[in-house]
Parts: C-alpha cells; sequence; structure tokens
C-alpha cells in the first residue's frame, strides 16, 4: 500500500512575522539563560529620528495611549510603542509602579503609598495595584535604612 502525503495549501503559504534582534538573541540564548545580555541601551525612533538612550540614564518610562515617553538625563524622548513592548526592551530593574508608568529601581530616592519620588526630584505616581510589587522588588536594587517607627 501506497502512502500518501496530504499537503494543506493555506499553511504552505504563511510567512512568519521578522524577528527583531533583541527577540533574535533570547530565543538564541533561551537553552541558557546566564546568557542572555542585559540590554544596556535603548533605540527610540520616532519622526525619522533614531536616538540611542543608555538604560542607565533613565529615570521612567511613561506610556500615553500608543506614545511612549523616555525620561532620560538627556531628555524626554517620545516613540509610539506599547508599555508591553518597552518592558520586554528594559532591564528587570525597570519596575512597573502603575498601568501607565515604569521607573528605574536603581534611581528610586523614596516612595510613598501613592508615588515614586526618583533621585531627580521627579515624582512618579503608583498605584494600590502595582505598590506591593514594587515594594517587595525594590530592596533587589536598593539599600535603604529603615526609619525607627
Amino acid at each position: 500500500m501506497k502512502s500518501e502525503t496530504i499537503r494543506d495549501k493555506s499553511t504552505m503559504s504563511r510567512k512568519r512575522p521578522a524577528l527583531d534582534a533583541s527577540a533574535a538573541q533570547r530565543i538564541q540564548h533561551a537553552g541558557n539563560p546566564d546568557e542572555v545580555p542585559i540590554p544596556t541601551k535603548l533605540i527610540v525612533k520616532f519622526a525619522r529620528e533614531v536616538h540611542i538612550v543608555p538604560v542607565d540614564t533613565i529615570d521612567y518610562v511613561e506610556s500615553i495611549k500608543r506614545k511612549v515617553f523616555i525620561h532620560a538625563d538627556s531628555g524626554v524622548h517620545q516613540m509610539y510603542s506599547t508599555m508591553r513592548d518597552v518592558i520586554a526592551r528594559l532591564p528587570e530593574s525597570f519596575l512597573r509602579c502603575h498601568n501607565s508608568y515604569l521607573v528605574n529601581a536603581e534611581r528610586v530616592a523614596s516612595i510613598t503609598p501613592t508615588e515614586v519620588v526618583l533621585t531627580s526630584g521627579a515624582k512618579v505616581p503608583m498605584s494600590k495595584r502595582y505598590a506591593k510589587e514594587v515594594r517587595r522588588q525594590l530592596p533587589l536594587y536598593c539599600h535603604f535604612e529603615r526609619s525607627g517607627r
């Protein structure tokens, strides 16, 4: 008896979306998570301009609809993106403190129940939803001294 090969034309013509460089690196190093490089620069594209922003100079990231604003030492850089995409491109030291904000944990000066104060003096809102996780993660990146109560 002869075996027959059945081919489905709909699956043969599908094209896979192209991977960006960071996604390709993560896939390549997926077998060994210790080898995944930590991003040191963020490429920000907007209005025919490309800015390369060192990650360690970023204070916080703000999202308003489909625009993302990167607040860094060099100024405010904007791009069209989603918060999910930006989170994937930044190191784990960036903590989500609000649905629309990420803060660089290494630049946090203090926190209150409703906001995060950065070393630059900027105040970023913190929602109840993310407050517990920020308080849990922050000691991993900062060394705070407890005040006596």
